[in-house]
């Protein structure tokens, strides 16, 4: 019943008349209430990085490429991640990637420079490859993790960056609903999806979706994918490096599209179950605001309201 009334108000997100349900009463004095995609749009540029927050960010990244290039003069320091493609929060680690480090054996030796702006929380070293983990010592709250490569070739790093921004310059509808979906999770204590995983979701709902430039209809159809039970779920997942080659493996099975692993495969069970549980929630609270069950000004205002 749930599925049946979400496929059913698809259009009325669009342009609803202010008439059509006693759940679609706009506050008084106003004649038409805002579609949902509408107060997705907004709620993508309140929960957007400030001036300064981005000011910090650049200023971290310069002050790792003047110690990168005393280290390795011909590396390379690139954004990648959620920050590279403008979708990043206050609370979005910063990710950079380093390509071409000549020799990566003895680089915990090296760690000393780093110590003036950043503080070290882990190192990953592998024969080719390194990760660095650390906070930023002006602002301790932004999480910095570096990717070295001593290969000066594209990274799958930068790869996936590239393969995200066509992705969104196809669809931008994304970015709103990838907003609200992680603001969801994290009233619902889901912090373990990263915003390129997320995006892998967006993209299997994106190929299907009736409307994919409407973010209302996106969201309504991620909820409705993501949000149904194990058992019953139909779950796909992204194949090869082009967004239309779909299979159906086991659910919440994604593929990464660039590294040909499966990136859920960090979750746990646990992780997984916390959420599907809380987007059908919302499915759930959906249903209840277009059967009058429950009155907020808005239908997102019922989507997003934490008294659940």
């Amino acid at each position: 019943a749930t599925v049946s009334v979400l496929y059913c108000i698809h259009n009325m997100f669009r342009d609803y008349e202010v008439e059509s349900s006693p759940g679609l009463t706009a506050s008084e004095g106003h004649e038409e209430e805002p579609c949902l995609g509408d107060d997705m749009e907004v709620h993508l540029q309140q929960v957007h990085l400030t001036e300064s927050e981005i000011a910090m960010r650049h200023c971290v990244r310069n002050a790792v490429t003047k110690v990168i290039h005393t280290l390795w003069p011909g590396a390379s320091v690139k954004y990648y991640g959620s920050f590279s493609y403008d979708m990043s929060t206050s609370s979005s680690p910063l990710d950079l990637v380093v390509e071409g480090c000549e020799s990566l054996e003895s680089f915990s030796s090296v760690l000393t420079p780093f110590s003036e702006t950043l503080t070290v929380k882990r190192l990953m070293q592998g024969k080719h490859e390194a990760m660095l983990r650390a906070t930023c010592k002006e602002d301790p709250t932004l999480s910095v993790n570096i990717s070295f490569f001593e290969s000066s070739d594209m990274s799958p790093a930068r790869q996936a960056t590239c393969l995200v921004r066509r992705w969104l310059k196809m669809y931008p509808a994304i970015k709103p609903v990838i907003a609200v979906v992680r603001t969801i999770l994290h009233q619902e204590g889901v912090h373990c999806f990263t915003t390129y995983q997320l995006l892998l979701c967006a993209m299997t709902v994106c190929m299907q979706c009736s409307d994919p430039s409407d973010p209302g209809v996106m969201l309504v159809d991620f909820l409705d994918r993501f949000g149904q039970s194990t058992d019953d779920a139909d779950m796909v997942c992204l194949s090869g490096h082009e967004p239309d080659m779909l299979h159906s493996p086991s659910p919440l099975t994604i593929i990464d599209p660039v590294t040909g692993t499966n990136i859920s495969s960090c979750l746990s069970s646990l992780d997984t179950v916390r959420f599907r549980s809380g987007l059908r929630k919302r499915l759930h609270r959906l249903n209840d605001w277009m059967t009058c069950r429950v009155q907020y000004d808005s239908v997102f205002d019922a989507l997003i309201s934490c008294d659940l």
